[in-house]
């Protein structure tokens, strides 16, 4: 699972038509339009399995493809990760950046990460994907949600389905009976 997001590159760029032209390269996800890419899909739904097992399912309001640059960029990105066909974790986020060489991404703007059963919730403005070591890792202020328990943090770092959490200077509020639970 260490490549999610080649099943994605492999989807969008068989839509790619060839002898596209190709555009400057983005500078920022906050000056890109929609003329700034090569191709560019609405209202998109991506499930990625392999050998019968659901790895993960994207919905996007808007990909867009950068060719000669390797990047995608997603808007209202919903990501729902899988392990052995059961959810894991969601991430939301109004932009994501990923670079198709690495499979790494830029994820920001109102990101939250959601456990599959709801007790955790972790919400950062930026947050990035390291496909290398499956993990993610921001140096912005966290909140961390356990139960009824509001954790902030300066950075942070997190596997994929929340299981293992390093939060700097971390600072608690509400009770902790609700994180003890089994």
């Amino acid at each position: 699972m260490s490549y999610w997001w080649i099943g994605l590159l492999l989807i969008v760029f068989s839509l790619i038509l060839p002898g596209c032209k190709s555009s400057p390269p983005p500078s920022s996800l906050d000056i890109l339009s929609n003329v700034d890419a090569d191709t560019f899909i609405e209202q998109a739904k991506v499930i990625r399995v392999r050998e019968n097992i659901k790895e993960w399912e994207l919905k996007a309001g808007k990909i867009k493809v950068y060719e000669e640059e390797n990047v995608l960029v997603i808007e209202n990105l919903q990501l729902n990760f899988f392990e052995d066909n059961h959810p894991v974790s969601e991430v939301r986020s109004d932009e994501s950046k990923i670079d198709l060489r690495t499979n790494n991404a830029e994820i920001e703007g109102n990101v939250v990460i959601t456990s599959a059963d709801g007790l955790k919730k972790i919400e950062t403005e930026y947050l990035r994907w390291l496909s290398r070591e499956q993990k993610f890792v921001t140096d912005h202020r966290v909140k961390l949600l356990l139960g009824k328990s509001l954790f902030t943090g300066e950075s942070m770092e997190a596997d994929l389905a929340l299981k293992e959490l390093k939060i700097q200077d971390l600072k608690a509020r509400g009770t902790l009976e609700e994180i003890s639970r089994p």
